[in-house]
């Protein structure tokens, strides 16, 4: 495997992000959360004191937010590259295809994370420490590549990836209501938003993560490989 080749590659849809103004601004997502979570949250809590009561729930539909956007632009990445004839450029590379992808998936999962961390880091609504933090904020980044990866693979232009992308968006808080409802974790355990949620969760009540942690970390690079490959094999034809 040529490593060189592999990151210049993988580097393009970094440059191919930048270029692109529809993509481009995505980005200032972040910047949006940051202002919600630390302006209007505690001004909520100030008029509203019930607030303070949900702010462990805020956090976590916060964290998927960097995760959501990096899965929304890499899905489009990908569809336009199959629309523009890339994907076969790429496919005739003398790159191993699975190494290939987890390179190009490298840079949403690491950004998503040190934009959790930051969050998680600032915010004092709930006490964490910094080994849960990473933890939590790594977990919450992985749902980008799954997000990206299962709308490109279902999607065979941008109009259909943008129906995909509303329609598994609508899933991804759903595990939300398993700490409201606690019967229904046996159904939301399986959505992989879950456990990042059940981690943030946990660390708030300064409960062992452990167990949780390994379950997740599992569960969601089990489903990467499993997108990675089937993408590989469909995507580079």
């Amino acid at each position: 495997m040529n490593t060189k080749k592999l990151f210049q590659a993988s580097l393009s849809d970094v440059k191919l992000i930048f270029r692109n103004p529809a993509l481009r601004i995505f980005l200032g997502v972040p910047i949006l959360v940051l202002l919600l979570v630390f302006l209007l949250v505690p001004y909520l809590i100030e008029k509203y004191p019930i607030v303070d009561e949900y702010t462990v729930y805020i956090l976590m539909a916060a964290l998927m937010q960097c995760s959501t956007m990096f899965g929304f632009i890499y899905c489009m990445v990908f569809i336009d590259e199959k629309d523009t004839g890339v994907a076969k450029v790429y496919g005739i590379l003398p790159l191993n295809k699975i190494a290939f992808m987890l390179v190009r998936l490298a840079f949403p999962v690491l950004y998503s994370s040190l934009f959790n961390i930051l969050l998680l880091s600032l915010q004092s609504f709930i006490s964490i420490s910094l080994f849960e933090n990473i933890l939590v904020s790594i977990l919450s980044a992985l749902i980008a590549p799954i997000l990206g990866l299962l709308v490109a693979i279902l999607s065979k232009n941008k109009i259909q990836g943008l129906t995909w992308f509303k329609i598994i968006n609508l899933f991804v808080n759903l595990p939300l209501l398993a700490f409201f409802f606690p019967g229904t974790k046996a159904i939301l355990g399986f959505l992989p938003t879950f456990w990042p949620f059940q981690l943030l969760y946990q660390s708030s009540l300064d409960l062992d993560v452990l167990f949780s942690a390994v379950l997740g970390f599992a569960f969601c690079m089990t489903i990467i490989l499993i997108l990675t490959k089937r993408f590989t094999q469909k995507h580079y034809q």
